[in-house]
Parts: structure tokens; sequence; C-alpha cells
């Protein structure tokens, strides 16, 4: 789980690193996602924040991949190179958020659903489901990440993902 969300993270950081060294204009600190898939996905509709519990804190899912833009910057992008992997963070956003909104759903869905309804068993497995659900995503990522790459590229990039998924404090 966490190296899925790892690579997620780090697929995104290597899009703004390829967005910022292109000549378009520089991104803002966030993505579409933030604002207009999800709302905000720090907060849930009732104002709840979820530093401290709830679905991106569950995940470590920060739209716009951060942590791949930074390992984007060491990896020499091409031109073409950095507008794939712009599109693969946004695919990843766009997924991440639709898996936050369905979570969300799910969970409301669950508090309103007594236990002896037939469907509560099928919504506490969805719930059960979910981190196999984000691995998912985030392997998607990875390897669409690792398609764009040129062999020297991928070598370093997953030389660089070892060594993140190893450090004791991400």
């Amino acid at each position: 789980m966490k190296q899925v969300l790892l690579g997620i993270t780090a697929s995104m950081a290597l899009a703004a690193v390829a967005g910022a060294q292109s000549q378009d204009p520089a991104p803002g600190t966030g993505t579409h996602v933030d604002s207009t898939v999800v709302g905000d996905a720090r907060s849930d509709s009732n104002g709840t924040s979820f530093a401290s519990e709830g679905l991106d804190n569950d995940h470590h899912f920060e739209a716009g991949a951060p942590h791949l833009t930074e390992m984007a910057a060491s990896l020499g992008l091409s031109a073409h190179q950095q507008a794939q992997l712009h599109d693969i963070i946004e695919r990843g956003d766009a997924g991440a958020a639709a898996l936050i909104k369905r979570e969300q759903a799910v969970k409301e869905m669950l508090d309103k659903t007594p236990e002896q309804d037939p469907r509560y068993a099928k919504l506490r497995e969805e719930q059960a489901n979910a981190p196999a659900r984000w691995q998912a995503a985030r392997e998607t990522v990875h390897q669409e990440v690792l398609a764009i790459l040129t062999p020297a590229q991928q070598a370093k990039y997953e030389q660089m993902r070892s060594a993140r998924q190893a450090s004791p404090h991400q």
C-alpha cells in the first residue's frame, strides 16, 4: 500500500518537474482534482478534516504527485516525455478522486444501512477492498511512467523509487 502511494506520488512529482522545465506557464500548486473533481480532498462535506482520520490521510494521496515530480527533475525528460508524464499524473489524480468519492459514498451508505440489511455486507466488503483498489491505481501509474522512459531513465527511476521506499520517514 505504501509502495503504491509512493509510486503515485513519485509519478506526480515527475509530471510537475516536467511541466516546470517546459516553456509552458508553471502549473498551480494543485491540480483540477483539488477543486473540480472532489472539492477539497482534505475535508469532507461536513467540514471535518481528514488530517487525523479519513480518506486522504489513510492513502497519503497528494494531488499533483509532488514526489514524482521531484524525481522526474533528475531524469532529464524530453518535452514530449514531460507532456506524457503530466497526462499520467492528471489521469492518476482523476482516478484517485474517483476512489475518494466512492469511499466517501460507501462510508455514508454504511452509516445509514442497518447491519441486518443484505446490502450491509456488500458495503463492508467494498470498504475492505479499498486498499487493493488504491494499490492497483498506484501500480497503473508506475507502469505508465515506466512506459514513457528510456531504459537508462527507467533504471534511474527504479533506483530513486527504491531509495524512497526504503526511507523510514516516507
